[in-house]
């Protein structure tokens, strides 16, 4: 009879579905762990590829697409280079090392003594600088934007972080020149190749401009430079045009 056939086709889907939820009932922290499992796997697997669980010790350990891409990196500053003004920065890696050592083969951790050398792109400091420098940002973690690629080893970075009296993260690079604790870095005989590096270096100068015709900082009470100074600004400013 097709009653009977359409009764019995019911029923058994019937019994089915009562075995699953009853096979889910029973096992669902086992199913709730193999997702978990899973889902780390794949995160794993897409951070190995893009590197987000390693650490970097210097900057020929970062891949050349982070540098054409400026790409963001955390670490922590560590001290700050008398000589040079070069930040050393221990590197944080997005995806801790330990939590990928439990589903991979261990790996030898790096030694804290390796740190990257990243330079404040565009600025060099005067001794306002440098003492604002140790006392803000060293022992701070700083996101570090990568301009381009290293010379002598020092990475040209955009450093962003959080201080104190400011709400939201501050661009130092630009504070810096801003306050007078920073002077414009003239090391290009043409305009940055890099786009980013290009338009950093224009803010800067603008900043720099404002900073030295009110007096801020290390341009305090250096009125006989005013005039000199506010020229190569305005010159470099249109360096393009010329």
């Amino acid at each position: 009879m097709p009653e009977d056939s359409e009764s019995n086709s019911t029923a058994t889907n019937t019994d089915f579905l009562s075995r699953f939820s009853n096979f889910v009932d029973q096992n669902l922290q086992l199913i709730q762990r193999s997702v978990y499992v899973a889902g780390a796997v794949v995160l794993i697997g897409v951070g190995r590829h893009l590197r987000l669980h390693h650490r970097f010790t210097s900057s020929s350990d970062i891949p050349p697409r982070f540098y054409q891409q400026n790409v963001k990196l955390l670490g922590t500053v560590r001290h700050r280079d008398k000589d040079t003004n070069v930040l050393s920065v221990s590197h944080i890696p997005p995806l801790p090392s330990r939590f990928v050592s439990l589903f991979t083969r261990s790996h030898k951790e790096k030694s804290n003594e390796d740190l990257l050398k990243v330079s404040i792109a565009g600025v060099q400091l005067t001794k306002s600088g440098e003492n604002w420098i140790d006392i803000n940002i060293v022992n701070r973690n700083v996101w570090f934007k990568l301009l381009e690629s290293p010379e002598n080893n020092f990475i040209p970075a955009i450093i962003t972080c959080r201080i104190k009296k400011y709400p939201v993260r501050t661009n130092v690079n630009h504070l810096l020149v801003q306050k007078g604790f920073g002077r414009v870095l003239d090391r290009y005989d043409e305009e940055p190749t890099s786009q980013i590096y290009a338009s950093l270096r224009s803010q800067l100068l603008s900043a720099e401009q404002k900073a030295v015709k009110k007096g801020k900082g290390d341009w305090e009470n250096k009125s006989g430079w005013k005039k000199l100074i506010g020229w190569k600004t305005v010159k470099r400013l249109f360096k393009k045009k010329d």
